[in-house]
């Protein structure tokens, strides 16, 4: 079967693509921002993704390639770079949101449970805004 890539809700205010592997399965391509889901998690639809009237929502994960998934900022691309490094060397998957008014951005981290990816950041010395960087679970 040759991929077809289609777009999902991944939540109610985002949706991206997927690769669609079965009728009613599919592979998510991109790191959701909001929500439980993570890249390469495996989801079923609730929907026909040939239904032209909606885009399909996530019905359930059957599969999901890390527990866990939190918020983490930075304020400068070195403070990336470094939080980058260190949470893709313990297996972690991360992807950057950059803030548009102001240097900086957010890390979407998928990862293990014994990972606190915001202590990290604060033991390197990178604050966190606790109001608006929660863990999402």
């Amino acid at each position: 079967m040759d991929k077809k890539n289609i777009e999902i809700q991944y939540a109610d205010d985002e949706t991206g693509p997927a690769e669609l592997l079965t009728d009613g399965v599919a592979r998510v391509v991109d790191m959701p921002v909001s929500g439980e889901l993570v890249r390469n998690s495996i989801v079923q639809l609730d929907s026909d993704p040939n239904d032209s009237e909606r885009i399909p929502g996530v019905a359930g994960v059957i599969y999901s390639p890390h527990p866990r998934k939190s918020l983490v900022d930075f304020h400068c691309d070195h403070q990336e770079e470094l939080l980058r490094s260190i949470l893709q060397g313990q297996g972690s998957d991360v992807e950057a949101v950059h803030w548009s008014d102001a240097p900086g951005g957010t890390l979407v981290v998928a990862h293990e449970e014994e990972i606190d990816p915001s202590k990290l950041a604060e033991a390197l010395g990178i604050p966190q805004d606790e109001e608006d960087f929660d863990d999402e679970e």
